[in-house]
């Protein structure tokens, strides 16, 4: 009987260890379950949270632009907020490599220095803008609201009640994908003539939907003899997404030796406690940013050309008067008797000397239109006058003395107003120079010629340019920029090659713009003289405008070597001194210098280009002069003969 209960007791302890022992293993299993469960919680809440500091991290943190170089280039750059951030560096990298690429075509000191301190503001400077964007991105304490906002929606139920939190000292930044694509792509063909996208430029990503190509990241795009530049990847058409700890791990260091590059992935660490054991537990989630359809074109959207006419002379000299008696009385011919006596009427002097040379019975001759003293006439011409006088004969090669006595007389009998007031008018050096001879008449006299140059007005090279009597010596009128490239080409095509030239530099403030758009830019309005005006853009238009752009640096000049194309032309018969001028029947003055040779006209476009630094692209200048002939300066040839 004993026995029997001693078996039932030991079988009693023996199901009872047992029934511990799996309520022991139970809970074990069960808290494993919940505490596996309850990580895979907290992996997922970092992965959500880390996933949201990629996605903010693309805009935030940023940083602001210093008052000086980085303000004066790249403002046009910024975000919406006035910030440079991961979205919008990649385009202050276009503009620079455009800049560098400028200075390397146009290959000055002045242009490379430029250049080389752009890449110096952005990339190696230890205050550059690179480094400071890359301090901000580093900053954990910046990214933990956006970690919690996400990871903390995230309940890890299973290890109680807490929602995960950052750990900021284990946040972590790295530099991944070498050589794919920036958000900047870069259209090849606006960059200037002759020079082509340095070696690594483009990314070994996609292309943009125009074709073009991106532009690489944490690659050393180097342009020979400025220096070296680099984008960073932030995948255009990306979302933010996650990538592994090894691949985020082996790129943890600047991808290139002395530039500080901002990073664009990220590590991030979310802890928990356990609600049992209250020990905390760690998640580690690495994420890469994405731009998504934020992107741009490379380009210098605050570039602005400067076109610049400059002022023409001031003159108010008098002007010939067509009522003078050289281009009447003189310029058929007086007609003179043997004791100076003259008329325009050969018969009444020959009448008088019928008369005279008669027994004088009978009436005397009338005097009407006879000047002198009409009973000492007995011959036409005689004693030293001539039969005839006209305006060849009172200087010039063709003076005649007998002539030269009787001017003063033929003035009394024919009237003094050889001249006209004149009014104060602008003048290009042609027109000066038309002034000058005509400031001469009737005297005639060594001409002056303009001295410097004056702008650019449009008037025909090769015609006579006759004006009415009492005109001004104004023979032009302002052009717009093409018609003025138009009359400087004078039918040798040169003009071309400065469009071309500007096209170019206008494409690389708006890339996409069109030939015709550019056209209608440069056709837009004329330029007078004594008018500086610009070309930029506003709102995405182009304009053309006397309004200086906002963003322009006083003292800016540029940095690159003129390309100059000029026409040479006569002045002498067609646009000074030609037929029918100011009323007169033939031309004011008989006599001029060899055309061939004196008062040749020049007109000159000069184009200088500029690498962009502080935003200037080009400047484009007309001027007008005369070439003071053989022997150079001086008063030049004389003009003689009036009319």
């Amino acid at each position: 009987m004993r026995s029997i209960r001693s078996r039932k007791g030991s079988m009693f302890a023996l199901i009872s260890v047992l029934f511990l022992a799996i309520s022991i293993i139970g809970i074990g299993f069960f808290t494993l379950i919940k505490t596996l469960g309850g990580m895979r919680e907290l992996q997922n809440a970092t992965e959500s949270g880390n996933l949201n500091v990629a996605k903010f991290a693309i805009k935030a943190p940023y940083v602001e632009l210093q008052h000086g170089l980085e303000n004066n280039n790249f403002t046009g750059l910024v975000d919406s907020t006035g910030q440079v951030n991961l979205l919008t560096y990649n385009r202050l990298v276009g503009q620079v490599l455009l800049v560098a690429i400028n200075a390397q075509a146009q290959g000055t000191a002045e242009s490379r220095e430029h250049a080389r301190q752009l890449i110096a503001a952005l990339q190696t400077n230890r205050d550059s803008i690179g480094s400071r964007l890359n301090e901000a991105l580093n900053d954990g304490f910046a990214h933990q609201p956006n970690f919690d906002r996400l990871a903390g929606a995230n309940m890890v139920r299973m290890l109680g009640k807490y929602s995960p939190t950052a750990r900021i000292p284990e946040f972590k930044s790295a530099y991944l994908k070498k050589g794919e694509s920036t958000n900047v792509y870069l259209d090849p063909t606006i960059l200037p003539f002759g020079t082509s996208a340095p070696a690594q430029t483009f990314s070994i990503g996609s292309k943009d939907v125009t074709g073009f190509g991106y532009l690489s990241g944490y690659q050393p795009v180097s342009v020979p003899g400025i220096g070296t530049i680099a984008g960073v990847p932030v995948f255009p058409n990306q979302r933010p997404h996650l990538v592994s700890t090894t691949d985020f791990h082996n790129n943890k260091q600047q991808p290139m030796s002395g530039y500080e590059l901002p990073p664009n992935s990220f590590q991030s660490a979310g802890t928990a406690k356990e609600n049992h054991s209250q020990d905390f537990l760690r998640a580690l989630s690495c994420s890469l940013v994405g731009a998504l359809n934020t992107k741009f074109t490379a380009s210098i959207p605050r570039g602005y050309l400067v076109i610049n006419n400059p002022s023409g002379s001031w003159d108010q000299t008098s002007l010939p008067n067509p009522a003078t008696m050289l281009n009447n009385e003189l310029f058929a011919g007086v007609f003179v008797a043997n004791n100076g006596a003259f008329s325009t009427n050969p018969s009444r002097i020959q009448q008088w000397a019928d008369y005279n040379n008669s027994d004088k019975s009978g009436p005397q001759p009338p005097t009407d239109g006879l000047f002198g003293n009409p009973h000492g006439i007995t011959s036409l011409g005689g004693n030293g006058y001539p039969a005839q006088c006209d305006y060849t004969s009172l200087d010039g090669s063709g003076a005649i003395a007998g002539c030269q006595s009787l001017e003063n007389a033929f003035r009394q009998a024919y009237g003094a107003n050889d001249t006209m007031p004149g009014s104060r008018n602008e003048l290009t050096a042609v027109e000066q120079l038309r002034a000058n001879v005509n400031g001469l008449f009737p005297q005639g006299g060594q001409i002056p010629v303009p001295s410097g140059f004056t702008g650019i007005r449009i008037f025909p090279y090769e015609q006579p340019t006759p004006l009415p009597a009492g005109s001004a010596p104004v023979i032009s009128s302002a052009g717009t920029i093409s018609q003025i490239l138009t009359q400087v080409g004078n039918g040798s095509g040169s003009e071309q090659g400065i469009l071309a030239l500007i096209r170019q530099r206008i494409r690389e403030i708006k890339p996409e713009a069109t030939e015709s758009e550019i056209n209608s830019v440069l056709a837009s309005r004329t330029v007078s003289m004594g008018q500086r005006l610009y070309i930029y853009m506003v709102n995405k238009q182009l304009i053309l405008t006397e309004a200086p752009p906002p963003w322009l640096v006083p003292n800016t000049v540029p940095d690159g070597l003129p390309t100059i194309i000029s026409s040479s032309f006569q002045t002498i018969g067609t646009s000074v001194n030609p037929p029918g001028d100011a009323g007169f029947r033939n031309v004011v003055f008989s006599e001029m210098p060899n055309p061939s040779t004196f008062g040749l006209g020049r007109e000159e476009v000069i184009f200088t280009p500029s690498s962009g630094f502080n935003n200037l692209l080009a400047q484009i200048e007309f001027r007008s002069q005369i070439d003071p002939g053989p022997g150079g300066g001086g008063d030049g040839g004389g003009a003689g003969g009036g009319n």
